[in-house]
C-alpha cells in the first residue's frame, strides 16, 4: 500500500463556483494573510453559517482531519477547502467519505451550498457569490469584510518589543516606524 495523499485542494484544483465560494467563506473566518484556523472555530463557523446541514455531518467532516478535534488543532486553508467539498458531497445526500475531497461535486451542490449559507454569503447562480446582507453586529457568524457600515475605530499605534511603533497595530510590519523619522531630525 501506498502513501495516502494529503487531504487538502490547492485554491486552483477548484471549480469556479467552488472557488467562489469556498475563497469567501475562508475569507470571512480568518484575516488574511493567515492560512490556518483554529478547527474548533471552524466548527463552530460551519455550524453557523449552515443551520440547516446536520451538526453531526461537520463533525465527521472535520474529524477526517483532527480526529480528536483538540483546541490546538489547526486546519490549513487547503484542508478548509477540502472539507468544504465534502460539505457539498454531504449537501448531494453523500456519506462523508474521504475520498471524495479529490472528486468534485455537482454545480447544483455548490449552488444549494451556497444558498443554504447564512447572511453574510449566499449564491444565487452556480458561478457568483451574491452580495451579502447587511452586517448584523450581534451574529458573530457575519462577514468581517463587509463591515463596513459600522463606526471604525481610528488605527490603534502599539510597540512592539524593539521599541517601534507601527500604525497597524501588528509589530514588525512593513509601516514606517515613528521613532526611525523621529531619529533623524
Amino acid at each position: 500500500m501506498g502513501i495516502p495523499r494529503t487531504l487538502s485542494l490547492h485554491e486552483s484544483a477548484l471549480s469556479p463556483s467552488e472557488y467562489s465560494l469556498y475563497v469567501s467563506l475562508f475569507n470571512d473566518l480568518v484575516d488574511p494573510p493567515d492560512t490556518t484556523v483554529g478547527a474548533r472555530e471552524a466548527k463552530a463557523y460551519l455550524r453557523g453559517r449552515f443551520p440547516t446541514v446536520d451538526m453531526t455531518s461537520i463533525d465527521k467532516i472535520l474529524r477526517v482531519f483532527h480526529p480528536a478535534l483538540s483546541s490546538v488543532d489547526q486546519l490549513l486553508e487547503g484542508q478548509f477547502y477540502a472539507a468544504m467539498r465534502l460539505l457539498s458531497h454531504v449537501k448531494e445526500g453523500k456519506d462523508v467519505d474521504p475520498l471524495l475531497v479529490f472528486v468534485q461535486p455537482s454545480e447544483s451542490s455548490i449552488a444549494a451550498l451556497g444558498n443554504l449559507s447564512g447572511p453574510a454569503s449566499g449564491n444565487k447562480s452556480t458561478s457568483t457569490v451574491s452580495t451579502p446582507a447587511p452586517h448584523n453586529s450581534n451574529n458573530p457568524f457575519a462577514s468581517r469584510a463587509n463591515s463596513t457600515n459600522l463606526v471604525q475605530p481610528p488605527p490603534r499605534k502599539s510597540s512592539n518589543p524593539a521599541g517601534t511603533t507601527t500604525v497597524t497595530g501588528r509589530p514588525f510590519s512593513n509601516s514606517i516606524s515613528n521613532s526611525a523619522l523621529s531619529s533623524d531630525e
